[in-house]
């Protein structure tokens, strides 16, 4: 036998709640943007940033 379907909140009690948790997804959406563009500025381009060394290091620029 199927359980009868419990009634929602009420839309005063569930909107901050709703807003709050909308906040917070958005921010840690903002955050992991953020964090991603500095590791890929500051970190993954290192092998990119060691052979450019190298080279200015070859003709004397270093």
């Amino acid at each position: 036998m199927a359980k009868t379907p419990r009634a929602l909140p009420a839309r005063e009690w569930l909107a901050p709640r709703v807003r709050i948790s909308r906040v917070v997804s958005l921010i840690c959406f903002v955050c992991m943007i953020a964090l991603l563009s500095g590791y890929y500025l500051l970190f993954a381009d290192l092998r990119w940033r060691y052979q450019l060394n190298r080279k200015l290091a070859a003709i004397g620029q270093v």
